[in-house]
């Protein structure tokens, strides 16, 4: 197995564009490192014997961030004492680097003739700076006995086994020569020296690794090994103006024994261009039902998809695993989609339940030789990215940089378009970096991610810190099937994302989960849709504040479909559509919910999947501050049913709930009334959205407009008691009155053949700073039912100017009361 560097601009498989690194000179060691000084420091002893050589290439630890300077590289005869030669650049020649990123690579320094050593002579690389503290060179554990590559004049074409390098030359200061090889190899050789900490195939400062673009032509390039590109480097496998045209494909597949042994590495400073052929959609919906083994399906729109490509078809039940794979057997034809085999499971294709179909078929892939071990692709904080309809398979493992496609962009930038993921162990899409920022995924598809473990937090598009940047956005990608425990869709510990028009179907845990605790949503959030689940649609699984969401789809999740799981406050939502999600289409759990309004609320059951209830507040909340604008629960259309109850208060909690124009349309409209904590209501104006009719809730009884029973003209005011012990109040009546005066309240009161409470009062509030002391009677009734009687009485002295509150009360367990015509005289 040897060791190459490129040496001419020109073909991967052509012997000229590659020149051989005599292997006793060869270190390739990242044991140490250690800082040049302004006095030449020399390796330890080879011996190379009498070869012909052109340079040297020695591998940078760092450079300091402001250079100055210069570096020598030199080849030095220890055994006669004499310099064979030398190259000396500028410290600013030199790509920037860290240690602790690892992004210098190797660099080549040109002699500048070659140079024939001799036989039986020892030799060193020796290395300084002009000032020092500018430049540390890797080393293993010897000090100063640098890694390095001697090469050799002798060209040859790369063989099984070999490792690469991709590298320009530099001449002196200022100047040298890039080189570019064209990766043109269509054979399954496999390449590299499968070490999984050291580059089988490395791309550095002057070089660029050039894929072929010829039409018809099945590039494959099969590794052994890492492959790296560090800081000056490029790689382009299809550009912006050359994508890999539509006949041709680009695979880059890794050859691991272990999972992790191998995989994609995008140091900072890089440059990745990754660009094939583009989709007109990468996603469609199923307009018509397809029965289970059907092999031939209907889609909304003419997908132009082609004989031989993947596609997934989303579950439109609440069993996440019905989500299914299946390949095209021609291409499609209009609307027509022709399979190869059955489906496994009916999916449905008619509104409002149509199953998504997305292709995971592109002709650029990176992915892997055999199943059974995966590898995976990490990207650098200041590499530069582009990444346009390549395809990911069978990548991620769960280690730091190797989960899935691992992103750690900041100040570089990562933008991908059109791209598919799928059957990863490990993750999926992993965001990682507390200032992780400048990354895009649009028009992006996952299918079957996490198929092992990603840790309980792990998504298909995942994003794992909360972090300082605000550039982070996925628009109109679709999470379909994630299947090991406790994993999303999609999820994020940083508000600061935008999610946009994008889909979760069949994540076993949530679809999306928003976890940064106590955060503002900055980003957007809307267009949402999330079905299918095996836990919850959709889920603030930490508290949020001040925050808008918008436009949110939920159905047939095995789970709550809105799932407040912390404290909520001031939170506004557009609009939530949810049905047939089990147990619970919106669920309040917080111990906290203050200030939230949602806009344009539909909730239902469905005929397949019944959902209990509308909206639970749960028995663990202390507070909910909640407004409902034009909400409607439980209205029957299609396949749209009621709730067996549109509101649940499931325990004891303090709550003031508007509802506004909306419908609360099932056969129990609140359950848990009783459970209403002292000073708690839920008003509804424009109730059931019909003018004129006004409801509220309290704990111990409900207050409506009645139109049908009335003193002199409609309404009157309707009280509907509930407990025997306590009292309800109607609505309050305010007087202002000057310091020492009185004045006659009246009002009158009636009750129904069925009430069964106490007699009705009529009750001044008590009013400390006015001098009223506690709740003053003032009259009581004392006819039976059926009949109109004023209740009337002089209102207690005040001390000072004040706003005095009368009140009837009554208690009761059935029948109601009436009170209309007050006056003040």
């Amino acid at each position: 197995m040897a060791t190459l560097i490129s040496v001419a601009t020109g073909n991967w498989t052509a012997s000229g564009s590659w020149a051989l690194v005599n292997s006793t000179a060869l270190l390739d060691s990242e044991n140490n490192n250690t800082a040049l000084t302004t006095s030449y420091v020399a390796s330890a002893n080879f011996t190379p014997g009498a070869i012909t050589v052109d340079g040297i290439a020695v591998k940078l630890a760092s450079r300091t961030v402001s250079p100055s300077g210069t570096v020598s590289i030199e080849l030095w005869n220890s055994t006669d004492s004499v310099s064979v030669d030398s190259v000396t650049i500028d410290v600013a020649d030199l790509p920037s680097c860290s240690t602790t990123n690892n992004e210098g690579g190797w660099v080549f320094f040109k002699f500048g003739t070659n140079r024939t050593l001799t036989a039986g002579k020892n030799y060193q690389v020796r290395a300084k700076t002009s000032n020092s503290t500018q430049v540390n060179l890797y080393r293993d554990s010897t000090d100063g006995n640098w890694s390095r590559l001697l090469r050799t004049t002798t060209t040859q074409a790369p063989a099984a086994g070999d490792t690469m390098h991709v590298i320009g030359e530099h001449t002196g200061a200022g100047t040298g020569n890039d080189i570019t090889i064209t990766m043109n190899e269509t054979a399954t050789t496999d390449y590299g020296g499968g070490s999984t900490t050291l580059a089988s195939l490395s791309v550095g400062k002057r070089g660029t690794l050039t894929w072929g673009t010829s039409a018809s032509t099945n590039y494959n390039l099969r590794m052994s090994g890492l492959v790296i590109v560090y800081n000056g480097g490029t790689w382009n496998r299809g550009t912006s103006g050359t994508p890999m045209p539509a006949s041709s494909t680009a695979k880059l597949e890794f050859d691991c024994a272990s999972d992790g042994d191998f995989g994609f590495l995008r140091r900072n400073g890089s440059i990745i261009n990754e660009y094939g052929n583009a989709l007109t959609y990468v996603m469609a919906l199923l307009s018509a039902d397809a029965s289970a083994s059907a092999t031939s399906l209907t889609s909304d729109v003419s997908t132009g998809w082609k004989n031989g490509d993947e596609i997934c078809i989303a579950s439109t039940t609440r069993t996440n695993t019905q989500c299914e794979k299946r390949t095209l057997s021609s291409d499609a034809s209009g609307t027509t989609i022709t399979i190869s085999s059955g489906l496994t499971n009916a999916h449905a294709g008619t509104a409002p339940i149509q199953a998504e179909i997305i292709n995971i078929t592109r002709n650029v892939k990176t992915t892997v030789v055999t199943t059974t071990a995966v590898a995976y692709v990490y990207t650098a904080p200041t590499a530069i990215v582009q990444e346009q309809y390549v395809e990911f398979y069978y990548l991620g493992q769960n280690a730091t940089n190797q989960r899935g496609v691992e992103i750690g962009t900041t100040t570089g930038s990562s933008n991908w378009v059109g791209c598919s993921y799928h059957d990863f162990e490990d993750y999926g899409v992993y965001v990682t970096g507390s200032s992780a920022n400048n990354i895009t995924m649009t028009d992006c598809v996952a299918y079957n991610l996490c198929s092992v473990t990603g840790g309980t937090t792990a998504g298909a598009f995942g994003v794992y810190s909360g972090t300082s940047g605000s550039n982070i956005s996925f628009e109109r990608c679709v999470s379909m099937l994630v299947v090991a425990a406790s994993t999303h869709g999609f999820y994020t510990a940083d508000a600061g994302i935008s999610w946009v028009d994008c889909r979760s179907i069949g994540a076993i845990n949530y679809g999306f989960s928003v976890n940064e605790t106590n955060a503002i949503i900055s980003g957007t959030i809307d267009g949402i849709i999330s079905h299918s689940n095996g836990g919850f649609g959709f889920v603030l699984s930490a508290p949020v504040y001040n925050s808008v969401l918008g436009d949110i789809i939920i159905w047939r999740n095995n789970n709550s479909g809105l799932y407040f799981s912390s404290n909520v406050r001031c939170l506004t939502i557009s609009s939530i559509v949810a049905f047939g999600n089990a147990g619970q289409n919106v669920h309040f759990v917080g111990s906290h919910v203050a200030g939230v309004t949602i806009n344009a609320l539909t909730l239902n059951g469905d005929s397949t999947f019944s959902t209990t209830m509308g909206i639970e507040i749960n028995s663990a909340i202390a507070v909910v501050d909640l407004v409902i604008n034009d909400g409607d629960f439980g209205t029957a259309a299609g396949i749209k049913t009621a709730h067996t109850r549109d509101i649940d208060l499931a325990g004891n909690c303090y709550v003031t709930i508007f509802l506004n124009n909306t419908k609360l349309a099932s056969a129990t409209e609140l359950l848990g009334q009783s459970n209403m904590a002292d000073g708690s209501y839920i008003r509804a104006q424009r109730h059931d959205q019909t003018a004129g009719l006004h409801r509220a809730w309290y704990p111990y009884g409900t207050v409506d407009v009645d139109t049908t029973t009335y003193k002199t003209a409609s309404p009157s005011e309707k009280i509907t008691p509930n407990n025997a012990s306590n009292k309800i109040v109607s609505g309050i009546k305010k007087v202002a009155v000057n310091s020492g005066a009185t004045f006659t309240i009246n009002a009158w009161v009636r009750k129904d053949a069925s009430y069964n409470g106490n007699q009705p009062r009529l009750v001044c509030r008590k009013n400390n700073a006015a001098g009223v002391s506690s709740d003053t009677l003032i009259d009581t009734m004392s006819v039976g039912t059926g009949t109109w009687e004023q209740l009337t009485g002089t209102s207690p002295s005040v001390t000072d100017d004040a706003v005095l509150e009368f009140f009837v009360d009554l208690d009761g367990t059935a029948g109601y009361v009436n009170v209309d015509d007050w006056s003040v005289s």
